[in-house]
């Protein structure tokens, strides 16, 4: 996290109105532009880093939470009212597989999952319905796949710390969304 990024979140933590307005973002960019406003220079690929970054140290409760499509109580999940780039994730997931994203989740049947949906167009518009890592996960179920959403959700967040600027603009900006 940049230092700007810490100073920023110091002034947020004490503002509640711009707390409301940063969780009422539609894009992530804008969050870097009301940081802007408060004369912090941020860039929005940083505050996705980070949110994705903080996902990953989140305690299992806030996780399962942001994995239902929740907001949990800390994580700053900034953009598309307040999902950040998590919102339809089985959209990204997809997304993520076209990039060829897609290393070993050291989970078997969730890397089983992720070839079936490569292998079969008809799973992967299934898949593009879901709009949280539960529902990713419930699709998976009704497959015979067995992992859970907050499995998924860590799985997703550690692949965005892995992407170039391109993929990391295009998750920013909401690129490809249907």
């Amino acid at each position: 996290m940049s230092h700007e990024l810490k100073k920023f979140f110091k002034v947020v933590k004490s503002d509640t109105d711009l707390q409301s307005r940063l969780f009422n973002t539609h894009k992530i960019s804008e969050v870097a532009n009301i940081a802007t406003e408060y004369g912090y220079q941020i860039s929005a690929i940083d505050v996705l880093r980070t949110q994705a970054g903080r996902v990953i140290l989140l305690p299992l409760g806030e996780q399962e939470i942001l994995a239902a499509g929740e907001k949990p109580k800390t994580g700053a999940q900034w953009g598309r009212n307040g999902n950040g780039y998590l919102d339809c994730t089985g959209h990204w997931l997809n997304q993520f597989i076209s990039w060829g994203s897609i290393p070993p989740a050291n989970e078997p049947s969730m890397e089983e999952f992720i070839e079936l949906v490569m292998e079969d167009k008809s799973v992967s518009k299934q898949l593009e319905q879901a709009k949280n890592c539960n529902e990713v996960a419930n699709l998976a179920s009704k497959l015979g796949f067995k992992f859970d959403g907050v499995l998924l959700l860590k799985y997703m967040a550690s692949q965005v710390l892995t992407f170039n600027e391109e993929k990391l603009n295009a998750l920013v900006n909401g690129a490809d969304r249907r």
